[in-house]
This record gives structure tokens, sequence and C-alpha cells, in this order.
């Protein structure tokens, strides 16, 4: 949770035996209430849980009502009739009338907390009463790693989800909170682990990204009938007709349906009571990557596609069709990225940075949608950046003619952004523009004139045809005609050899320089120069 970092060369280790080495069970036992709280000591109990230890998992920004009862900073009144104080302490009245009696409950809720998690008897932890953060964070700090750093419920039934714990609606914290620890691999450092999984499960993602197949279970390819109807579709449990009902409900509430209605002695019946799990819970805006081949290292790329409504439906029931389909709007087709990547199972969700680098491999240029610090930037907002560089604007841009999807050219903005902010670093002499509805960047240095046209395609060839015509019309239509004009395409895809050999046929074609970039917009580095 918040608090966590990765990556720390050890520090959340050492500070776990930091703490154990200050506050031992056995001090527990006697330790008095200045001990666990008072305002302006910094080794109070209370102040070891929530900010010494924030590196083990954060409970700050809840008030200190948390710990049950705490020194009091001011003498403004108590409000809510839950509380009691003697001037000095407050405390929630069901743990006694005095500060003294308040104080020896929660002290015997803390030791049994501590007790429980040593000894591995966390199930009796669920009973404890004390406020839910501060009891798992204690519980944490003496489980020997047995429990996950994680202490706010609905994040971890949130991860306890993404595992398919088969009860992470209504499972025990506790039952949960082994669980995820369960999960990590071997040799993973724990700390990493639960923070990338908090870090990447948790926060709210304006879109998700899939990884489908496109074969059914005959092994015959759908693709062709999913470009013909703007679809993606699985053949699973065919003509099953009750699903439509469960289209945006939970994962779990799906497998339970399936259990319940579905003979779970038919062929592949968990690999469809899975995919359809998934397939169920895509929403309008998802990216989808579908993939040719998945198995044995061989992750094959055919097609990206975005989830949309037609005619306020996004899920349908085609049983004389294709079975269960999803409406899409088709991004890019005709591809074949082999990423040697291994992904069997007939639909994943793939979560950005989970696996390191397989979302920027499977989604090429479209990961660059999650680029935090760029995404949001539109051409306009650097246009004065630009501008402010240029010493004479000699180049009439010409119009524009070619058109995108939205989450297309949000990209193609994404990556214009990104480059046209790497020329002006390289080239701090010339002048840059870009502009909106001309050609996409243009750079002017004392004798040249470069002409950059983006392509937010994932496939080199397919960006160099897309963008050589209109290239040309632009350099046919400048207004300057003293100056040597350069060609460039700008894309994210390395080009493979045959895109190599076209790239090659078309500058031995032309009377004018071209080449084609290989451009990492996240990292803003060329990646390949093809001149």
């Amino acid at each position: 949770m918040p608090g966590l970092q990765t990556n720390d060369g050890g520090f959340r280790h050492q500070k776990l035996a930091e703490f154990l080495e200050r506050w031992p069970v056995a001090a527990l036992r006697s330790m008095t209430l200045e001990e666990y709280s008072n305002v302006g000591s910094k080794d109070t109990f209370c102040y070891w849980i929530e900010f010494e230890t924030d590196s083990l998992g954060r409970i700050q920004g809840r008030p200190s009502n948390k710990f049950g009862i705490w020194k009091r900073k001011s003498d403004k009144p108590i409000i809510g009739i839950d509380f009691l104080t003697d001037g000095e302490y407050a405390w929630y009245k069901k743990y006694g009338q005095s500060a003294g009696e308040s104080f020896e409950t929660i002290k015997s809720h803390v030791i049994a907390v501590a007790d429980s998690s040593d000894q591995g008897d966390f199930k009796a932890i669920d009973g404890i009463e004390l406020d839910n953060l501060t009891k798992w964070k204690i519980a944490f700090l003496y489980s020997n790693y047995r429990l996950f750093p994680v202490y706010k419920k609905v994040s971890v039934r949130t991860i306890a989800r993404y595992f398919d714990h088969p009860n992470y609606e209504k499972g025990r914290f506790s039952d949960l909170s082994t669980f995820l620890v369960a999960q990590k691999p071997d040799g993973k450092d724990f700390f990493d682990f639960a923070s990338r999984h908090y870090d990447l499960l948790t926060m709210k993602a304006e879109r998700s990204y899939y990884l489908i197949g496109s074969k059914y279970g005959n092994g015959a390819d759908m693709l062709p009938q999913f470009l013909q109807r703007s679809v993606i579709a699985t053949g699973f449990f065919w003509n099953e007709e009750g699903f439509g009902d469960l289209y945006g409900h939970s994962r779990q509430k799906i497998k339970n349906w399936c259990d319940k209605h579905l003979d779970n002695t038919q062929e592949k019946f968990n690999a469809g009571r899975q995919a359809l799990s998934y397939f169920l819970g895509l929403k309008e805006g998802d990216i989808i990557a579908i993939k040719a081949f998945g198995s044995y290292g061989r992750l094959t790329i055919a097609a990206y596609a975005q989830v949309k409504a037609v005619d306020g439906k996004i899920y349908e029931h085609d049983p004389d069709g294709l079975g269960h389909i999803i409406h899409v709007e088709f991004l890019e087709t005709g591809l074949w990225r082999e990423l040697g990547l291994n992904y069997a199972n007939t639909i994943h969700e793939i979560i950005p940075g989970l696996e390191k680098g397989h979302f920027e491999q499977i989604f090429g240029s479209y990961s660059q949608l999650e680029s935090f610090d760029i995404q949001d930037e539109s051409v306009s907002v650097v246009e004065d950046e630009l501008r402010t560089r240029i010493n004479e604007k000699s180049v009439e841009p010409q119009q524009r003619t070619v058109s995108y999807s939205t989450i297309v050219g949000k990209t193609h903005n994404i990556i214009q952004v990104s480059f046209a902010r790497h020329l002006l670093k390289l080239y701090p002499e010339d002048a840059v523009i870009t502009e909106s509805g001309y050609v996409d960047i243009i750079r002017e240095s004392k004798t040249s004139i470069y002409l950059y046209e983006v392509k937010p395609f994932n496939s080199a060839h397919q960006c160099v045809r897309a963008g050589i015509g209109q290239l040309l019309d632009y350099c046919h239509s400048s207004a300057n005609k003293s100056k040597v004009k350069h060609l460039i395409i700008v894309g994210t895809p390395s080009p493979t050899e045959a895109d190599l050999k076209f790239i090659e046929f078309i500058k031995s074609s032309l009377k004018v320089s071209f080449e084609y970039i290989a451009f990492n917009p996240g990292k803003a580095n060329v990646l390949e120069n093809h001149p």
C-alpha cells in the first residue's frame, strides 16, 4: 500500500528488524499508556506503527482514534458520542470509562494480536476488536513475513481477485492475506512483490488491457469473421443464454454461476469458465490485442481493437454465429508481431508493469497511453514552447487529410509531443514546430528542412506505407524551394528484415532524402535510425 517502495536496497527489511528490536512481544506486556501514545515522542508504540514503519505499509491519513486511545494535542471539544476524554487523553468509551481502564483493554487486544501473529494463529486476529488498519499492521509486523503488508480490506480483496481467490469478496481477511503471501514467486523480494501488486492493481485505471485468442477449440482461425463483423468472440458454452444477465458482474459471480448451472464434466469446462469470467468484464474503452498464437513462446499479435458499444450494447449472444461476442473497433489489422512470450490461455488481462516489459511488448505504441507524464498533453499544450524556438518560419505547413480513431489519435499525439521535445534537445540551434492539422513536425536548420510524419502503428512497414505519400505531398507543396528537403517517418516499432527491404526500396526510388526512425516515447530516445 502507499509507503511501500520497490528496489530499496533492503531498507524495509532493516526497518522491520529495528521495530522488532524496539518493540518485541515481551515489551508489550509492560507497556505503559505514555509508551503507547504521547504527543511529541517519536518512540511510542503508536508512533512506530504509524510513522517509523511507514515504509512497511501506510496507515497514515486517518485520525488518531484508529489507536483506540490517544494523547490529545489540544483542548478542542471531542466531536462524537462514541468518545470520552479526561482532558489529557481521549478514547472510545466501548473500551472503558477511564483512560486507564480503556488502555488496559486496548493493550490486551494489541498483545493478543501480536501473540496470535507470532504463533501463526491468524484466524484468531479476525475477531479482535481493534481498528482494522491498525490491527493488521500490528499483525504483519509480528508475522515473520507470513502476512501480506496491505491492510485495507478493499485493496486486499482486489489483489486476491487478481490471483483468482475463490472467495475474494467475502473471505476472512486472514485467509486472503496468507493466500497473497503464497503467490510470491521464489526469488522475488517480499516487499517488491507486495508493493508492485498493490500499486498496479488498486489504482483506478482509465482502461484495461487484454490479450485474446482468435482460434476456437477446433483450431479454426476466427479472426476474418471478427474483422468482418467488428467483434471479438469466444465459442465456449456456445448455446448458453444466461450470460447476458452476468455481463459486468464480478468474475467470481460468473464462475459461481457456471458452477451452478453448467455441466462441469464437459470438455474444457474450467478453461471456458475462466475465459467467460474475463470476457464478460470487458468494458467500453478497453484495449484488446488479438493473438494468432500464444503457446510455447510463440506469442504473435495479429490485430488491435478497442471495445465499444453498438446500439447501447457491448455484449451479445450470437448462437447462430460466433457464440458470445463483444463489439469492438479495430485499430490495426494485418499484423504479425512475433514476441517470443508465452500466453496460452484464451484471454489474459495484461496489467502495465506487472511483468517487466510484457505490457510494452504486447501493446506496442498503445502502451504509451499509460505514460502518465505526457499522456494528457495535447500538441497544442507544447505549441508555444516549440514556437519560441522558431527564428524564421519559411516552411508553410500543408493541410492534413488523415484522420484517426480517438484512441489511435491520442497515441499519435503522445508520440508526436515526445518526439518534438526530443528534437528540441537534440538540435538546440534549429527551429522546430508542430501544428495540429498539418505535417506533424518541421525542423529547419540553416541549410535544410526536415519533415517528420509520426505514425502510431505497430508495424514499421505500415508506418512507412501510411506516411510516405503525405510526406511527398508536403515536400512538393513546400513554399521554400531553396533548402534541401529531408523526409522522415517516425514510428515506435523497430523494423523487421522485410521492413528494411521495403525502406531501402523507397530510398532507392526517391530523389529526395528519406529515412525511418524507431522512437521510444517512454524513454524519449531513438531506438533505431535507418537513413
